[in-house]
């Protein structure tokens, strides 16, 4: 049997297929993603319909190493980055591109996040963490700020690996950590 890894980096999309049985490494792929140019200082985004592309490029590399074998996959997993969200609308599509780490765009509504909560410590006590940049809350605020009407639009918001889980199975759901 087979596993098959997908990993959504930065830099690019990452498929390694795992022969379950002796723990060797079959086939790998590696898909660059590109950044989009030209925003302003602290913005850093890339467009998730690049992922989708990615993944079914680094997949199919990885099925057609396996030569004729790829009815052994047993099982696929995915992971991502911490920060990347997608926001989808009732129709399904992506509304704007995703926010990675390094953008710090939002650090404006983290601080007002923390503010509104007695700081870092209340957060703490609230949450278990005192997020900044990288939490959701903080973009979903930015996103009501700056951009109402996509935040009006938005009917589904995933994280990287829950984007393409849900491209690749039809159902959305997420894991306890995301």
């Amino acid at each position: 049997m087979h596993f098959i890894g997908i990993e959504i980096g930065h830099g690019g999309t990452r498929a390694v297929a795992l022969d379950l049985e002796s723990a060797v490494i079959r086939a790998e792929a590696w898909v660059p993603h590109d950044w989009i140019e030209g925003l302003p200082a602290g913005y850093r985004e890339q467009n998730p319909a690049q992922w989708i592309d990615a993944v079914d490029r680094a997949v199919r590399q990885c099925l057609a190493a396996l030569e004729g074998q790829k009815e052994r996959v047993a099982a696929i997993g995915i992971a991502g980055p911490q920060r990347g969200l997608v926001l989808l609308d009732e129709a399904n599509r992506i509304i704007r591109p995703a926010k990675l780490a390094g953008d710090v765009s939002v650090k404006k509504q983290a601080d007002e996040i923390a503010r509104a909560f007695g700081g870092a410590p209340g957060l703490i006590e609230l949450a278990g963490q005192a997020p900044g940049v990288e939490s959701a809350a903080a973009e979903c605020l930015w996103l009501k700020q700056h951009e109402p009407y996509h935040f009006q639009r938005a009917a589904s918001l995933l994280t990287a690996q829950d984007f393409i889980a849900y491209w690749l199975t039809g159902e959305r759901s997420t894991e306890p950590g995301s």
